[in-house]
């Protein structure tokens, strides 16, 4: 009974980390649209947009590692 709870425990943060990663690579596309429109201050924005892009990966992938781990508690295996 735990281990199926664990099982779908880990499948919902997978399916949470994969919308943050989706998120997070659509939204730094429009701020990079924005951008480029305004001039002098491009260089500036690109390291803000980078930033914010690699903020919200390292987050996903942390949750995915977190789901992972969830997973093998549940399901251990050699292999």
């Amino acid at each position: 009974m735990i281990f199926t709870i664990i099982n779908y425990l880990s499948q919902i943060i997978a399916a949470v980390s994969i919308i943050i990663i989706i998120y997070g690579a659509i939204l730094p596309r429009v701020s990079f649209v924005k951008n480029e429109f305004k001039g002098k201050e491009r260089f500036n924005g690109i390291r803000k947009v980078r930033a914010d892009f690699g903020g919200y990966l390292l987050f996903g992938l942390e949750l995915l590692i977190g789901a992972d781990i969830l997973k093998t508690i549940a399901e251990p295996n050699y292999q």
